[in-house]
């Protein structure tokens, strides 16, 4: 289950960089 958080937390920062950007 932490895998998948990780992930999930993973790909809002991701997105929320692309928006910065």
């Amino acid at each position: 289950m932490k895998v998948y958080n990780d992930k999930l937390i993973e790909k809002i920062l991701f997105a929320g960089g692309i928006c910065i950007l």
